[in-house]
């Protein structure tokens, strides 16, 4: 497991292998407690998907800018 993961919805898959294999990361295909579970084991999170799914997931794990990993 890297520090780094591309969290994707089935459609973007072949995409998301491809960014993950420039960054060194894993793939997550997207489910509803995929993003709870990035937030306590990575650093990085990339997500392929609309950015209203990610920011109604990750709304009520964010804590501290200096602690919470980095989402793109």
């Amino acid at each position: 497991m890297t520090d780094t993961v591309v969290i994707a919805l089935p459609y973007f898959r072949k995409d998301a292998e491809r960014i993950a294999a420039f960054l060194g990361a894993d793939v997550a295909l997207y489910t509803p407690e995929i993003f709870a579970e990035a937030f306590r084991s990575r650093k990085r999170i990339a997500a392929l998907m609309s950015m209203g799914i990610v920011v109604r997931k990750i709304a009520p794990l964010l804590d501290d800018k200096w602690t919470d990993p980095a989402v793109v």
